[in-house]
């Protein structure tokens, strides 16, 4: 396959118990997966991705210093939120500064490879700004 998508998967999920790793593999995706919150964005500032998927369980009460993280070594790598049991008006909150969309768990694997893709053709985001929701 051309152009590869290159993807971080920051999931609170171990790698047996969920076969997301697995399924973006198979369709093609080149995934490093990561289970710790606090190595996310050290990955992210030595190593290139087309987009990060964040799934929120893993950051819990920390994902806007996450993001804030993340994007003060990386401006534009798009970011998708996964979502389990999410408010919604937490989700909206953190949409603002610029992630580029979230995905509500459970969900079809397919429905997040069309959001992985979406968002890896999408032109560079803007950063966070220090005023991110915490």
């Amino acid at each position: 396959m051309a152009n590869r998508i290159r993807v971080l998967l920051a999931d609170a999920n171990d790698p047996g118990e969920e076969p997301l790793e697995s399924a973006l593999r198979a369709r093609g995706m080149d995934v490093v997966a990561v289970r710790d919150r606090s190595a996310v964005a050290s990955i992210v500032a030595t190593e290139r991705f087309d987009v990060v998927v964040l799934d929120l369980r893993l950051t819990a009460a920390s994902t806007a210093s996450t993001l804030r993280d993340i994007r003060g070594v990386d401006v534009a790598t798009p970011i998708l939120l996964l979502a389990l049991g999410c408010d919604l008006a937490r989700v909206s909150e953190l949409l603002r500064p610029g992630v580029a969309d979230f995905v509500l768990r459970p969900c079809q694997t397919e429905t997040l490879i069309a959001a992985i893709r979406d968002a890896s053709e999408r032109e560079s985001r803007p950063p966070i700004s220090a005023s991110v929701p915490g």
